[in-house]
């Protein structure tokens, strides 16, 4: 049995403050790789990090593009596509060399949203069916690895794969998204061109999660806490860190409380089973912070 508390406003946040070395840039972006889909009918952006003042170029079946590495090893090339279909080679070179093989030329979509769009295709009406009947050779798949950041950040995992039932894979939430799989396969069977997907998804994520300062800043509804957080950047602070710090204490009056102290008295508290859901605790609309106090006897020794 645990004693549970619930507070009826803020958000849930659990606080992991770690700050490990960035990783080396790629000289080419792992947005790009075998098995990828170049949009159509337009140029086409590659961009990577090398030494600054490198000369990139890239080529697609004869067509080249260049540019300059800036002073912060930034390129960017833009590039005309061949003719629709393939499949083709995309070579990049400067200081380092990349070559990309099977890749294809159609329609290229992002999909993002949240826990229904990352529902995978394994847990749809008939998912282990539709799995294996899966084989899309002219439909390929790039599924962005999620993290975090306090910043937006130069570069993600994921790799480019073929449309097969094992890159779909059966499971309920690490496959490929069902929404997004249906989507694509409609368009390829309709249009008769290449089809990329990108999965971008990632359940129960804010809108506001996935904007730039700059971006948050031109609503005018968050000011304060970006007043804060460039403050707390001025003065050298963890900014992330404080601003949690900062949000515990406004929202959160168990930390300030101590409800975690062992002579808390909990006279007052609910009595629970765990597991089970929130419907009992009296916590409104099921938004906030949610206390567990249980106590157990630890063996000596």
């Amino acid at each position: 049995m645990f004693d549970a508390r619930g507070l009826g406003t803020g958000s849930v946040l659990i606080t992991m403050l770690v700050a490990p070395m960035p990783p080396a840039l790629p000289f080419l972006s792992s947005a790009f790789g075998d098995h990828m889909v170049l949009q159509r009918d337009r140029p086409n952006t590659f961009w990577g990090w090398s030494t600054p003042g490198d000369r990139v170029t890239v080529e697609v079946v004869g067509t080249k593009a260049s540019a300059t590495a800036g002073t912060d090893g930034k390129w960017t090339v833009r590039v005309k596509p061949p003719k629709v279909g393939g499949p083709y080679k995309v070579v990049v070179s400067g200081a380092s060399k990349v070559e990309l093989q099977d890749v294809l030329v159609g329609d290229v979509w992002i999909c993002a949203g949240q826990s229904n769009m990352q529902m995978s295709l394994g847990a749809a009406l008939n998912g282990p069916a539709e799995v294996a009947a899966a084989d899309e050779p002219n439909i390929r798949l790039l599924t962005v690895e999620r993290a975090v950041a306090y910043s937006p950040v130069p570069t993600s995992g994921g790799k480019w794969a073929v449309c097969t039932p094992e890159s779909v894979t059966p499971d309920p939430w690490g496959g490929f998204s069902a929404v997004g799989y249906y989507f694509g396969r409609k368009l390829q069977h309709d249009l008769k061109v290449p089809i990329g997907l990108i999965n971008a998804s990632w359940g129960g994520t804010s809108a506001e999660a996935w904007a730039s300062r700059e971006g948050m800043a031109s609503v005018g509804d968050f000011d304060s806490q970006l007043q804060e957080i460039a403050a707390a950047e001025k003065s050298g602070e963890s900014v992330f860190g404080t601003y949690a710090d900062h949000w515990i204490l406004q929202n959160d009056p168990g930390t300030p409380a101590h409800w975690e102290a062992t002579d808390l008295d909990e006279s007052d508290w609910k009595t629970t089973t765990v597991p089970n859901g929130i419907d009992g605790l009296g916590v409104k609309e099921g938004h906030g912070s949610i206390w567990y106090r249980k106590t157990i006897d630890l063996p000596s020794g």
